[in-house]
């Protein structure tokens, strides 16, 4: 697993989970792996406590199997979990969108703008993937359901982790990512609502079918 530079943010749970989710995303951590309080307090030097409760957080994502005879084991993320995952994000993202389209601002229009730009201008893959996950913040940030918004905050770290997994491939979708966030915006300022679920929709379809294309071969060439 490693410990380079999980201690690089606080709180200490949450840094502890983000590398154990990352490994297991990754696939660097295989399906069916036992994880144990001991061991990963080992390897982090760090107490149980913390640990513990990264246990939790991973058994609440799916990405840890709990029980209290076996232990915790590795979750098996294929391409059925990758799309789980993408369909309760993508189900939350119109209604937080509409949401937020009452009430966005020329400020708000144009730091999206400024996020899609940098998109396009980007070579960084891992640039791109983070400057996405800012786009999308920014629109669910302006919605008032709360609830929706701390299920996507649980969602979001494995959407991201899934996103940085898959490496850029001769098809990949950057350039349609960038045109599509352009229609986003323009339904967004025109507050267009039959525009702006059409567009979420399409976009939000076509990004859960090229992380289930793309994922498993990206964790393959990551093992290799």
């Amino acid at each position: 697993m490693g410990n380079s530079d999980f201690r690089s943010g606080f709180p200490l749970t949450d840094r502890i989970a983000e590398k154990l989710r990352n490994d297991i995303i990754k696939g660097t951590i295989p399906a069916g792996t036992k994880l144990t309080v001991a061991s990963v307090s080992n390897e982090f030097d760090v107490s149980g406590s913390p640990v513990r409760e990264a246990f939790r957080m991973l058994a609440s994502d799916g990405l840890l199997i709990s029980d209290a005879y076996k232990g915790n084991t590795v979750a098996q993320v294929d391409t059925q979990f990758v799309k789980s995952i993408y369909d309760t994000v993508n189900a939350l993202e119109i209604p937080l969108a509409i949401d937020a389209m009452k009430k966005i601002s020329a400020e708000d229009l144009a730091k999206l703008r400024s996020v899609n730009e940098r998109m396009k201008n980007t070579d960084d893959y891992e640039e791109f993937v983070s400057l996405n996950q800012v786009f999308h913040s920014i629109i669910n940030d302006l919605s008032d359901n709360e609830i929706a918004k701390r299920i996507m905050n649980t969602y979001n770290p494995m959407i991201h982790c899934i996103r940085s997994t898959i490496q850029a491939f001769p098809d990949d979708r950057n350039s349609d990512v960038v045109r599509e966030h352009d229609l986003i915006i323009n339904a967004l300022e025109e507050k267009n609502e039959a525009d702006l679920r059409l567009i979420l929709r399409e976009h939000s379809i076509a990004s859960r079918e090229y992380a289930m294309k793309y994922f498993g071969k990206s964790r393959d060439a990551i093992s290799e």
